[in-house]
């Protein structure tokens, strides 16, 4: 904490007054095994003496990874529902400061629902998916965010997919739809055949993403 408010006085000696400032906290750490709530709800109580403009909580993983890693998890109205239980238990102090709690959300309700606890709610992985979501979700076009089947236990497999999915936006082509088992399969194996090549080729062009051009229509 005392290194946290150390940055904080310095960057505040560095920047014109009004100069917003935030901090990001991984909700994992209120999980089991991490800080119990009461020592969050503290943390950022203590934040916001210090005059933090916001805070951001961020959803972290899914599960905790004591659990059975062989069962796949995909999110779910659960998983939504836990991260703002966690969120409304570390923000009740706050009566400045902003939050904002960013991932696992997907449906409509569920952001809905989110925004009743924190001053704004984040998305990621779902604009690699679907790089129209907030215009769609807005006019009311689709009901949530497209579920993708892949295990969202496997960091190092759904941060590889979005980048193929973002290498994909960036050649015009629609990205790959992780809500079909084929599909993942093939992301799944392309990104085994990369890590492997990353492994033995450090040039340049070996760390670029897959550009699966075969699993996706002109965008």
């Amino acid at each position: 904490m005392r290194l946290i408010l150390e940055i904080r006085a310095a960057i505040t000696e560095k920047v014109r007054p009004g100069f917003i400032v935030g901090i990001k906290i991984n909700s994992v750490e209120f999980q089991p095994n991490g800080i119990v709530p009461d020592e969050a709800w503290e943390l950022c109580r203590a934040l916001e003496e210090h005059e933090f403009d916001f805070v951001e909580l961020s959803g972290g993983k899914y599960k905790n990874l004591d659990e059975d890693d062989t069962a796949k998890h995909v999110i779910s109205k659960k998983d939504e529902a836990f991260f703002l239980d966690v969120a409304q238990k570390v923000v009740s102090s706050l009566t400045k400061m902003k939050s904002y709690l960013t991932g696992g959300f997907r449906s409509t309700a569920g952001m809905v629902d989110g925004l009743q606890t924190v001053d704004g709610i984040g998305l990621a992985r779902p604009f690699c998916q679907e790089p129209f979501l907030c215009l769609d979700l807005l006019s009311g076009k689709i009901p949530g965010a497209i579920i993708p089947v892949m295990d969202q236990l496997n960091y190092q497999l759904t941060v590889a997919a979005a980048c193929i999915q973002m290498r994909q936006i960036g050649n015009k082509v629609q990205p790959v739809d992780l809500s079909s088992q084929d599909a993942v399969d093939a992301v799944t194996a392309a990104v085994e055949d990369w890590l492997e090549q990353k492994a033995i080729d450090r040039s340049e062009e070996a760390f670029k993403p897959p550009f699966l051009l075969g699993h996706a229509a002109p965008l």
